[in-house]
């Protein structure tokens, strides 16, 4: 399935990336893959078979051969998504699966911004009901939404460019709604204000008993007259309606992150520890959680093997080269007649 809106990225612009010898690393994309190149070496014969075998050893893969050679290094089928987590992804998803039953492994490769969480939610569960075991390959960013799709996976594989992202939902800003924020914003503005009162109150008290020889209670007593004219405009700001609706967002990511990562085997105590992370312990919605973050906080990730490195390399290649500024989603395979 192929969606021709524009993609909203953070990727190099470099969309032609060559295939060379050796490691084939873009200077533009430093990847961590290599690229599959075919052999050529070619053996100088007068015989007519053997000439024709030289052909197809130069002859240089096509889409469709790089494709086929990935899935089966890789032991399985394919699933791409190069896309905004939502209702076109499920649909592809949905497809997907009713074509592929009762697979021993199935490999995904995501690569999105993120998107809606509840999609993300239905997704991740509809592609492994129809799989033993599976893996996602994360070749560049997998944020937000995204990120919650990776939590289904037996195995997150990530390289040196690889990134997850916070949880913490993005809703409209109360004070414009053409604007989102995060739904922590709330919370956190809330405790500023707390904080500010608390540090005052303290430094108020103390130098009351100091300079005026007051007590505690008569000092504290004095101190809220003093800085309550301060803070209540502060404390006025706070929108209880607001606060419910942001607390309402967090629960939400975090019970679906949470029940991913049962699923998918991780023990329900970890599991409430790694969701209570990605959601609220974060400064901000883009921060960057590579594969050292993400191996501290407990999710199961590891870099590529070398026949995972050579496999992925031309499906990365291609879809760097067919995706840069579309959107597609569903099975790897199908992307080579494209």
């Amino acid at each position: 399935m192929v969606d021709n809106h524009s993609i909203n990225e953070r990727s190099p612009d470099n969309d032609n990336v060559p295939q060379s010898k050796g490691t084939g690393v873009s200077p533009s994309e430093g990847q961590q893959f290599e690229v599959i190149e075919p052999n050529n070496q070619t053996t100088k014969t007068t015989k007519p078979v053997q000439a024709k075998q030289a052909e197809t050893e130069k002859r240089p893969l096509s889409d469709i051969e790089i494709l086929a050679t990935t899935e089966e290094r890789t032991g399985g089928p394919i699933f791409l998504a190069r896309h905004f987590i939502g209702p076109e992804l499920f649909e592809a998803s949905i497809d997907f699966v009713q074509k592929n039953k009762n697979l021993d492994q199935l490999n995904v490769i995501i690569w999105s911004p993120g998107g809606d969480p509840d999609f993300a939610f239905k997704t991740a569960l509809l592609l492994k009901s129809c799989c033993s075991k599976m893996k996602v390959y994360i070749p560049y960013e997998a944020k937000s939404a995204a990120t919650l799709l990776c939590l289904i996976a037996n195995e997150i594989v990530m390289g040196t460019r690889s990134e997850l992202g916070p949880l913490d939902m993005q809703l409209p800003d109360p004070r414009n709604s053409t604007q989102k924020i995060s739904a922590l914003c709330g919370y956190r503005a809330l405790e500023a204000v707390a904080n500010f009162l608390h540090d005052e109150l303290d430094v108020t008290v103390q130098q009351l008993m100091k300079r005026a020889g007051t007590n505690v209670l008569e000092s504290l007593t004095h101190a809220m007259q003093l800085i309550t004219p301060m803070t209540r405009p502060l404390f006025e700001q706070v929108n209880p309606l607001d606060l419910g609706n942001f607390s309402n967002a967090l629960d939400v990511n975090k019970k679906y992150a949470k029940e991913l990562l049962i699923r998918s085997g991780v023990p329900a105590d970890q599991a409430g520890n790694i969701a209570k992370t990605l959601v609220t312990d974060y400064p901000s919605h883009s921060f960057v959680i590579d594969f050292h973050e993400a191996e501290r906080i407990g999710l199961r990730v590891r870099e590529p093997n070398a026949a995972e490195t050579k496999a992925l390399a031309g499906a990365y290649n291609i879809i760097r080269r067919k995706f840069k500024n579309i959107e597609y989603c569903g099975p790897l395979l199908e992307i080579g007649a494209i």
